[in-house]
């Protein structure tokens, strides 16, 4: 079935743009303060470490970046190519569950399992990989009732 405003909502999600971006933005930004907030209580960063955005760092922080991600493995390899030895990665995603009851998850997102995701950092190196699961209710986006289930998934590099 074709939706083009779930397509929209989508696209908005996976690279927001205009007018409308900003909109998608801002209510991102909203719904996932809880995820970014336990995804920082994980990274646990230090006052010393850098953070990675682009380049070597001792940590890396992203949330649902996962979601858009079409090879896992390579994507962690360089990843971990970025990461001093011993640097830690967080990830927050929403559950596998949560996003496949959403509609407009249909269009480009990559739904996976904990475990597959878990494994994929394993092979490409990582050490102490490990995922926390958070329920935090339901909330509204877009008009659509969403639960708001979140893991975190942590590694160390090798």
């Amino acid at each position: 079935m074709d939706d083009p405003p779930l397509k929209e909502i989508a696209s908005q999600l996976s690279c927001p743009q205009g007018e409308s971006g900003i909109a998608t933005g801002e209510k991102m930004n909203s719904l996932n303060n809880f995820i970014t907030q336990k995804a920082i209580e994980h990274l646990a960063p230090k006052q010393v470490d850098s953070i990675v955005e682009i380049g070597p760092g001792n940590s890396m922080l992203a949330v649902n970046i996962l979601l858009f991600i079409g090879d896992l493995p390579a994507f962690f390899a360089h990843i971990k190519q970025w990461l001093k030895p011993n640097g830690r990665t967080v990830f927050g995603v929403r559950s596998p569950e949560t996003l496949s009851a959403m509609p407009f998850t249909q269009y480009g997102f990559s739904i996976r399992t904990i475990e597959s995701m878990e494994k994929a950092m394993i092979e490409a190196g990582f050490k102490n990989v490990e995922s926390t699961h958070y329920n935090k209710g339901m909330s509204s986006f877009e008009g659509i009732e969403i639960s708001v289930n979140s893991v975190i998934i942590k590694g160390t590099r090798t």
